[in-house]
C-alpha cells in the first residue's frame, strides 16, 4: 500500500515540474524527445505532452528526413511545435481569438540560416533566422512577399487572408509561407 502510495506522489510531483509540449502537425510526423519516440502522428492534427521543465533534444521526422532542434521547456508555459510542409518552428501556444477591432495578432516564424525579408502592404521588416516577429494586421486581405534578407531574390509574393487569429506564419527559403492556422491563408499571385 505504501509502495502504491509513493508512486502517486512521485507521479503527481512530476507534473507539477511540467509544461505541455503541444504539437501541431499539418503533415504526418514522427516526434522524438531526447533520444525517444514519443509520437507517431500520421494525419493532421494535435497532441499535447507533460514534459519535463528544461532543455530537450527534440527530433522530428517529416517524409522521413529528420530535423533536429534543441527547446527549452519553461514553468507554466505551454511550448509549441509546428510542423508542417516547409519545416519545423518553435514558439509559444497560441489560442484562436477572433479579431479585435478588426486586427489579427501574426507571428511569423523564419526556420532558415540566413533569414528574410518580409515586406507586408507597405512595411518591410527583417527577420533574423530562428527568430519570431509578431504583428497586428488588419483582418482581410493584406498584400506580402517574402525575399532574402538583401532582397534581391523574390521567394514568394501574394495576399495573406486573415479572418481570426492569433496566426503563424512559417517562412523557408525558395518556399511558399506555410499558414497552418485555421484563421489565415496565403494565397499567391502569377505575375
Amino acid at each position: 500500500m505504501w509502495c502504491y502510495l509513493c508512486a502517486m506522489l512521485l507521479l503527481l510531483a512530476s507534473f507539477a515540474l511540467a509544461s505541455d509540449l503541444v504539437i501541431q502537425a499539418t503533415v504526418p510526423a514522427e516526434i522524438h524527445l531526447d533520444g525517444q519516440i514519443v509520437a507517431e502522428l500520421f494525419t493532421e492534427g494535435e497532441l499535447r505532452l507533460p514534459v519535463a521543465i528544461g532543455d530537450h533534444a527534440l527530433r522530428v521526422f517529416r517524409n522521413g528526413d529528420p530535423q533536429d532542434m534543441r527547446i527549452s521547456v519553461k514553468k507554466g508555459l505551454d511550448t509549441t511545435i509546428t510542423v508542417g510542409r516547409t519545416g519545423i518552428t518553435t514558439g509559444e501556444a497560441l489560442e484562436p481569438l477572433a479579431p479585435v477591432d478588426g486586427v489579427v495578432s501574426v507571428e511569423f516564424r523564419v526556420d532558415d540560416v540566413e533569414g528574410a525579408l518580409l515586406v507586408l502592404g507597405d512595411e518591410r521588416h527583417r527577420i533574423a533566422p530562428g527568430t519570431v516577429f509578431t504583428t497586428d494586421v488588419k483582418a482581410g486581405s493584406t498584400p506580402m512577399s517574402v525575399r532574402n534578407t538583401k532582397g534581391t531574390v523574390v521567394w514568394a509574393t501574394g495576399d495573406l487572408n486573415l479572418t481570426s487569429g492569433p496566426v503563424v506564419v512559417q517562412i523557408r527559403p525558395g518556399r511558399m509561407p506555410e499558414v497552418p492556422s485555421l484563421g489565415g491563408s496565403f494565397s499567391p499571385t502569377l505575375d
